[in-house]
């Protein structure tokens, strides 16, 4: 068993998180994502749910991606419930695969922008019922988070505004996230203990893939 807790208890106890902080869990998370990606793995359901914070033995902090059970291969045929509805979280998902598209990597890209959203400012960048949700998606991007929060840098902010682009082809691949995040640590690079990452935590090798993985 895993020591720590899921982030959206951690989130919904903490709310807008400090930028190293929200670099630190954000990079990771873009690497694990990076290594399914590469693998030809898309998620689908990236949301706070579905990240656990866990503590290593030194107590230090990395966030592992849980319940890959919706995940696919990339080119398999978009799966959808019985009623025709797309299979995901309407907060986290993407415009295409709120449209039942065909999903790709850009997909959990997008969900990525969602999370990078939700922890720098504290908020969704689409809020209200689903179909509010799902409509506001199709129309645009939210608005910067450096207007909602003063002290979000401007390149992250921008990163976090390319991710949630609307057309797919526009959204950023993984090494450029994963560049322009490390850009974006203040003084490059923080770490990050158990205690200012209550009541969660566990880093060391990325070790980002827990849950259904092994059957992947």
């Amino acid at each position: 068993l895993l020591d720590g807790a899921p982030l959206d208890r951690w989130l919904k106890q903490q709310g807008r998180v400090e930028v190293a902080v929200a670099l630190q869990l954000l990079t990771p998370i873009a690497e694990a994502l990076d290594l399914a990606h590469a693998a030809g793995i898309v998620h689908r359901d990236i949301k706070p749910q579905n990240i656990f914070l866990a503590w290593d033995q030194n107590g230090e902090t990395v966030p592992k991606l849980l319940d890959f059970g919706m995940a696919k291969l990339l080119g398999e045929s978009p799966v959808h419930t019985v009623s025709g509805t797309p299979i995901g979280t309407p907060l986290y998902m993407s415009p295409e695969q709120a449209r039942g598209e065909k999903v790709d990597h850009r997909s959990d890209v997008y969900a990525l922008g969602v999370l990078c959203h939700e922890m720098l400012t504290g908020q969704l960048p689409f809020d209200g019922a689903p179909e509010e949700v799902l409509y506001a998606k199709q129309q645009g991007r939210p608005r910067p988070p450096s207007e909602i929060v003063e002290d979000v840098p401007a390149d992250l902010g921008a990163l976090c505004l390319d991710l949630l682009a609307p057309a797919p082809q526009e959204r950023p691949e993984g090494a450029e996230i994963l560049d322009r995040l490390r850009a974006a640590r203040p003084g490059g690079g923080v770490r990050t203990s158990s205690r200012s990452l209550s009541p969660s935590t566990t880093t060391g090798s990325l070790r980002a893939f827990v849950g259904r993985e092994a059957e992947l």
